[in-house]
């Protein structure tokens, strides 16, 4: 019987590396202090238990420390953590949309 695991290996990386963004030696963390970073826009989900809004809160409160970058967070009501691969994924990719708009 064939088991999923949460993390396999693809090509000889992890393909969940992405969730590890806290760890100071991952190689998809954010330099929070670059003042070459872009914009960012912090998305989170009211009824997100995976990634609560004190994470998300206290990645923003990081990251807003960086006076060279735009940093916004916004929390969109009624939303669980499959955010981008539920019914309503228009509403998330107009949000994140007008977000870019701003700052071409």
């Amino acid at each position: 019987m064939w088991i999923p695991r949460p993390c396999r290996r693809a090509t000889g990386r992890k393909r969940c590396e992405t969730s590890r963004t806290n760890n100071p030696w991952s190689e998809t963390k954010v330099d929070s202090t670059s003042a070459d970073r872009g914009a960012l826009l912090i998305i989170s989900r009211e009824k997100d238990h995976t990634v609560p809004w004190a994470i998300a809160n206290a990645s923003y409160k990081k990251q807003v420390r960086n006076e060279h970058a735009v940093t916004e967070i916004v929390e969109l009501p009624n939303r669980g953590h499959s955010l981008t691969i539920d019914s309503r994924w228009r509403e998330v990719a107009g949000t994140a949309l007008a977000f870019v708009e701003r700052f071409r």
